[in-house]
């Protein structure tokens, strides 16, 4: 349900132990950067680690101020599987925690202080699907969402990106993108993955129903796959949408489209409408879609359908090699 997640924080490190963790987790990186406000030079440095997925940025006063993560990539190496319940969710932080106390200082007792990951600032929530991306775009390309006021980008890959202030809901098939990557369950044909992408303490806080002050601190899975099936399901209400008959030609055309994609340009090329007679005819559309196709059945009440997962054999036994070479060290998973 979650892939990159952002903390907003100020964690206390010692920069031998990052070059420590650097060592043992190989594959990494580090920028620096400066900017200037004022008659202030204000000095950061990033590190980024590929195989769990994380960012770190450290201010020059020696303290985490961001971070960033994949939450499957801690667990697996990649983001192909999915954080599918509460326990994957609990174990992700838990090995984040462990790496940040081998970078933070100890007390004079040898003991780490709790590491206070601070408020959320960005979260990804997604979830894959065996169905055809084009099957979904269709859907949803003329469609409209309530918190997101600009039409939608078309790719020529197939994609579909709804681009809002704070929010941004992207369609994309995962199988196609990461083609090394097999199907689970192994007769899925597709892995049409949903992401809702969310910024801002502000923003975030009001969506999950809490005091924008405090922010989200606690990841609960029921909270974050009700704010998924609740921002999914934006799109069955369509804004500025004329309530279409039943047998009218917007419904014929949804369900002709079904079979033959390109009869709705061409009725509207036939019939010679203007742009905005046009526009108005595939929101009915889109309406009359939503209509049948009942987006509930993508994010049923209670608990996510059944994912499917894209899997990187190799990859989760490179992560896996890497883990049990530095377990004493790190002390992760």
């Amino acid at each position: 349900m979650i892939d990159t997640i952002t903390f907003n924080c100020s964690i206390p490190i010692i920069p031998d132990r990052i070059e420590a963790l650097q060592d043992a987790l190989k594959d990494s990186k580090s920028s620096s950067s400066k900017q200037h406000k004022g008659n202030r030079i204000i000095r950061s440095r990033k590190w980024s680690f590929s195989l769990p997925g994380l960012r770190l940025f450290c201010s020059d006063t020696g303290r985490l101020t961001k971070i960033e993560c994949e939450l499957p990539s801690l667990l697996w190496g990649h983001n192909g599987r999915l954080i599918h319940d509460q326990d994957a969710i609990d174990k992700a932080l838990q090995v984040l925690s462990k790496l940040l106390r081998f970078i933070s200082p100890t007390d004079s007792n040898g003991e780490y202080s709790t590491i206070d990951l601070g408020h959320i600032c960005r979260i990804d929530l997604t979830w894959q699907y065996d169905l055809a991306v084009q099957d979904l775009k269709d859907l949803l390309q003329h469609a409209k969402h309530p918190r997101i006021h600009s039409p939608p980008d078309l790719y020529g890959n197939g994609n579909l990106c709804f681009h809002g202030k704070n929010l941004r809901i992207s369609i994309y098939d995962k199988l196609k993108k990461e083609k090394s990557g097999a199907p689970r369950p192994a007769s899925a044909q597709h892995a049409c993955r949903v992401e809702c992408q969310l910024k801002s303490k502000k923003y975030i806080a009001a969506r999950f129903g809490l005091n924008s002050d405090e922010g989200l601190r606690r990841l609960n899975f029921g909270d974050l796959y009700g704010v998924f099936r609740d921002l999914l399901l934006g799109f069955a209400q369509p804004r500025h949408l004329a309530k279409a008959p039943a047998n009218g030609i917007d419904t014929f055309l949804a369900v002709e489209a079904q079979r033959d994609p390109d009869i709705i340009a061409r009725y509207i090329h036939q019939c010679g409408l203007s742009k905005r007679t046009a526009s108005d005819l595939k929101h009915k559309i889109t309406a009359a879609k939503l209509m049948s196709f009942h987006l509930t059945q993508l994010v049923p009440t209670g608990r996510p359908p059944p994912p499917v997962e894209v899997i990187h054999q190799k990859t989760e036994e490179k992560y896996q090699k890497l883990v049990r070479q530095n377990k004493e060290v790190l002390g992760i998973l």
